[in-house]
C-alpha cells in the first residue's frame, strides 16, 4: 500500500502543517486518540469521493476495516498508486506497515466505503514549535450554510471577522452570531482566536503550534487563514478549557 513515501527519522518535515491529513481533509480524517508519542486517525471514503491534497507525516501500523480499490495520486495528478493493479488485495483487521506520505490525493474508485485506522509513530523530526501570543475576538461566531447558488447576503460581510467561501456544494459563511438574520438557524456557538501575525509564508509550523494541544485533547476546531495570520475557532462551551491548555502549551493570551 505504500507509494510516494518518505523515511522521515531524523529528517526535515518540509511540508506545510495545513497539508496535514487532518487539517487538509477533515471530512474524511477523525482524530481518535492522541499524545506527543502517537495518534491514532480513522480515514473513510465513500465511493467515487476523492480526499484532497494532504500528507501523513508519521509512520504508523495500517489497520483496513473495510476495503475497496483506491488511487493515490500526487498534487500533479500523476497516479503513483492503483490498487486495481496490485496481484493480493490487504486483508481486513491484519496490521499493515505504512511509511509517512508526501501530499497526495486519494480517489475511491471501488462500490464500497474503504475504512481504516492508523496507528502513527510520531518518530523525532526536526520541526519548529512556536510560542504564539493570540487574542480572543469579541463576539460569538456562527457557521451557516447556504445553497452554492446562494447570492452572498450584506449580513456576512460584517463584524472583525468575516469569512465567505464558495465551492461546487455550498456557499460557507463565518460571521458574528448577532448578524445572522432571525429567520437563519445560526447553529452552535463559537469562540475565535486570532493569532498575533503576520507570518511570512515560509515560515512552517505555527498553525500546527497552535492547534495540536487541542487536537490531542479532543477540542473541535474550524481554522481560518489569510494574507497575515490564522484565525482558530472553538465551540464556546470549551473555551476555558482551550485557553488552560495552550497556556500549558507555553502560548500566550493576549
Amino acid at each position: 500500500m505504500s507509494s510516494e513515501t518518505l523515511h522521515t527519522s531524523n529528517q526535515v518535515w518540509p511540508w506545510p502543517d495545513s497539508l496535514d491529513a487532518l487539517v487538509a481533509a477533515p471530512s474524511h480524517h477523525t482524530l481518535l486518540m492522541g499524545n506527543e508519542r502517537m495518534r491514532v486517525v480513522r480515514t473513510r471514503i465513500l465511493p467515487g469521493q476523492i480526499v484532497p491534497v494532504h500528507t501523513h507525516r508519521w509512520p504508523g501500523v495500517l489497520f483496513i476495516i473495510a476495503w475497496s480499490d483506491l488511487i493515490r495520486r500526487d498534487p500533479e495528478g500523476n497516479v503513483t498508486l492503483d490498487t486495481r493493479q496490485l496481484p493480493d488485495k490487504p486483508t481486513p483487521n491484519l496490521p499493515l506497515w505504512q511509511e509517512p506520505l508526501t501530499p497526495h490525493t486519494v480517489e475511491n474508485v471501488g462500490g464500497a466505503e474503504f475504512n481504516a485506522v492508523q496507528v502513527e509513530m510520531k518518530y523525532p523530526i526536526e520541526v519548529s514549535r512556536h510560542t504564539l501570543k493570540f487574542r480572543r475576538l469579541p463576539d460569538s461566531y456562527a457557521i451557516v450554510r447556504l445553497a452554492p447558488n446562494a447570492a452572498v447576503p450584506e449580513w456576512a460581510t460584517k463584524g472583525d471577522l468575516t469569512s465567505v467561501t464558495r465551492t461546487a456544494d455550498e456557499l460557507s459563511v463565518v460571521c458574528p452570531t448577532a448578524d445572522i438574520p432571525r429567520d437563519i438557524d445560526p447553529g452552535p456557538r463559537w469562540i475565535c482566536f486570532k493569532l498575533e501575525g503576520p507570518f511570512p509564508f515560509s515560515q512552517t509550523g505555527v498553525l500546527l503550534s497552535f492547534i495540536e494541544p487541542l487536537s490531542h485533547s479532543g477540542v473541535s476546531i474550524l481554522t481560518i487563514s489569510t494574507y497575515d495570520t490564522d484565525y482558530v475557532l472553538i465551540p464556546q462551551e470549551h473555551v476555558a478549557r482551550a485557553v488552560d491548555l495552550l497556556r500549558e502549551a507555553g502560548h500566550g493570551l493576549l
